[in-house]
């Protein structure tokens, strides 16, 4: 629930005069009355104001706000020019706070919002302390320290829901988008259904508040599939992943991938992947090639081996290059060993430092928000103490104990997210780099192991018996095994990794699975049953309000958009067809407002009765539009008087006359709000 407990204007003007209003509310119907141009809508404009949803109003900041408030007061033939001017205003949730907002001000932003933990106007709960918040600003709905709209969102208990904006995105509902559903505003309020309601890029946006207020299932159907298309995306990663893991694995021996796809794809067991490799001028499975390594092998293992006496000159040369070859590629891996470490370290020292980089950026930022707004000088920043460890500092980089400041925040801000920017890059160059190295240093190390390997054989064989045998015979036969060996272990490792990506897939075929059977309407049984309540109420206060543009059985709600449509049905040359059109587009002026009293009262009750979202609040400006009947007027007030545990506020002139006034509001319970002569008014003297 909100309620709005009391409100205060102050407007400072020239000539040492200051002028404003104050009223409370209470629970139940409150009427505001004041004759035309009395100042209701400027009343009502700054409570909307106050509560930081003046786009609703079509506009941002004070620029909504009546010249009153802003500019010039006019009292006694004297016109005064605006210094000054701010609104409070006391809302009611699960606690008590008052707000205090700036309209014009030399050192405040209209931006900034500051909090008070307490009933200030009332005085019915001590004020226990002030926050320092922001509206209309990035960060605004998020920022949990100083955003004052995610404030207001756990203020009123609500978890706004993620929906899809207009490019595809995901992003939060905003709270100003649900003000529209109870709060009507003259201008604009009283042509269409939810007609002010701003435009954030959400998809659909008036289809999204309905579910959110009515508590449909239809977000967590909504959610679901949103869910899903993150598993998608994340076995689609992971797959990718495994991918090229399966490919760089392959590259060690050569072997080219094929079968294997590079998608999320159901492939079965009896699927083929197949790995082969390039020798001797031709392409090979590697099985094959393994195999035939095998019988090379056996073949040479029944032939005779040469004397090494037989194969002197020809070893020593070998001997010779071998070692040479050694030498060098034995430099090169240790200078790039020492690189490798080096980069891991200084990988490490960039992580680190990125970290602090963001945290003391985004603190920096959210306080420096705050302070550019002008808040109160007890804020820590904008009396030089730092928001994290809150001690004395000053406006610099530099040492506390240097009394130069070469630096403001801004720019101390600045070069802090350049710094971020430049190790992002930094990090990015080292990781790929680091990854090129540690391929590189593993494949020369096999080299260098085989290279030494025949260095051991070419030097015993040189100092070997003549009638021995040739030990480099020896050792191709031993090469030979290696390599099969070599091949058979990298082939079962690529096994093992395939597995993997099998399992992947049935991961997808679960994905695929759960993807079909997601409700294609989105709508479970509870949801029908709140649907077809608020059809039925809605038609019902049609009734009450005596609607009569069109048939009511012809009016429904329609299950895309959630608003009213009238369903007619033609026949022409024996075919039959349906149709559904908004029901404003079949509706006078009058009854189109009539319609807006109900569905806006109807969604109340439902969200009430099913226990939604709705704040039970109602806000309306000069409800009885376009000579309204009074009899109807009345019976609208004896509706809003009906929900004494929420808050209905009716701002209306009763066309001046205390006749009609006490003729239409007879009987009725309501707590009234009575503007004699101007709304803003001489504040007397302390």
């Amino acid at each position: 629930m909100l309620k709005i407990r009391a409100i205060k204007l102050v407007v400072h003007c020239a000539d040492e005069q200051s002028f404003g209003a104050d009223y409370t509310f209470a629970s139940g119907l409150n009427i505001v009355r004041g004759d035309n141009s009395a100042g209701k809508s400027t009343l009502y404009h700054a409570i909307i104001y106050g509560l930081g949803a003046e786009e609703l109003l079509d506009g941002r900041n004070e620029k909504v706000l009546q010249s009153v408030l802003k500019e010039s007061v006019q009292h006694e033939q004297h016109v005064y020019r605006v210094l000054e001017s701010y609104v409070q205003l006391e809302i009611e949730a699960r606690e008590i706070v008052t707000v205090k907002r700036s309209i014009i001000s030399r050192n405040r932003s209209p931006k900034l919002v500051e909090v008070a933990y307490g009933a200030a106007l009332t005085g019915a709960v001590a004020v226990a302390h002030v926050e320092p918040m922001y509206v209309h600003d990035k960060g605004g709905a998020t920022d949990t320290m100083y955003g004052f709209h995610a404030f207001l969102q756990k203020f009123l208990g609500w978890q706004l829901p993620e929906v899809v904006g207009s490019l595809g995105d995901t992003r939060s509902l905003y709270i100003q988008s649900i003000f529209p559903a109870f709060v009507i505003e003259q201008k604009r309020g009283w042509s269409d259904f939810l007609a002010t309601i701003p435009y954030f890029g959400v998809k659909d946006s008036e289809s999204r508040v309905i579910e959110f207020l009515l508590g449909l299932d239809v977000i967590a159907n909504r959610k679901r599939k949103q869910e899903l298309i993150q598993t998608r995306q994340a076995i689609t990663a992971r797959w990718q992943v495994a991918y090229q893991d399966i490919v760089g694995t392959a590259s060690r021996g050569n072997i080219e991938v094929q079968g294997l796809p590079e998608q999320p794809e159901i492939f079965a067991d009896t699927s083929p992947v197949v790995f082969t490799v390039r020798h001797q001028g031709e392409r090979l499975n590697a099985s094959v090639l393994s195999s035939r390594l095998q019988a090379e092998l056996v073949e040479l293992s029944a032939q005779p081996i040469e004397t090494t006496g037989a194969k002197l000159e020809a070893n020593r040369k070998q001997l010779r290059e071998t070692q040479q070859q050694l030498n060098e590629l034995s430099l090169g891996n240790d200078l790039l060993a020492s690189r490798i470490t080096m980069v891991k370290l200084q990988i490490d020292q960039y992580r680190t430092q990125h970290q602090e980089l963001v945290e003391d950026l985004e603190k920096n930022r959210g306080a420096r928000k705050i302070y550019d707004l002008g808040a109160a000088e007890q804020l820590s920043v904008a009396t030089s103490h730092c928001p994290t460890c809150h001690q004395d500092i000053k406006d610099t980089l530099m040492p506390q104990t240097v009394l130069q400041t070469p630096m403001r925040i801004e720019e101390n801000i600045a070069y802090l997210d350049a710094q971020r920017k430049m190790l992002d890059l930094q990090l990015s160059m080292q990781v790929q780099a680091l990854a090129k190295d540690e391929d590189l240093y593993e494949t020369q190390g096999e080299y260098l192991d085989e290279l030494r390997g025949q260095i051991r054989v070419l030097q015993s064989e040189l100092v070997a018996d003549s009638r021995l045998p040739s030990e480099a015979d020896v050792e191709k036969r031993v090469r030979l095994k290696a390599n099969i060996g070599f091949y058979n272990r990298l082939l079962d490792e690529l096994t093992i990794k395939v597995a993997a990506v099998r399992n992947l897939s049935e991961e997808w075929r679960r994905y695929l699975a759960d993807e079909l059977a997601l409700p294609r309407d989105f709508f479970s049984v509870s949801d029908q049953r709140k649907l077809n309540e608020f059809e039925i109420n809605f038609k019902r206060l049609l009734s009450r309000f005596d609607y009569s543009s069109s048939l009511l059985d012809n009016v429904q709600i329609s299950r895309d958009k959630y608003t009213p449509v009238i369903q007619s049905e033609t026949a022409r040359y024996s075919i039959s067809t349906v149709m559904r059109y908004n029901i404003r587009t079949d509706s006078s002026a009058t009854d189109l407002v009539r319609a807006i009293w109900a569905y806006t009262c109807s969604l109340r009750q439902v969200s009430d009765r099913f226990h939604g979202n709705h704040p039970k609040l109602l806000l309306f400006d000069e409800p009885a539009q376009h000579s309204m009947s009074d009899e109807n007027f009345r019976t609208f007030l004896q509706e809003m008087a009906a929900y004494p545990d929420g808050q209905s506020m009716v701002f209306a002139s009763f066309n001046n006359s205390d006749q009609e006034f006490a003729s239409i509001t007879n009987g009725i319970p309501f707590t009234l709000n009575r503007i004699n002569g101007k709304l803003i008014k001489p504040i007397p003297a302390q």
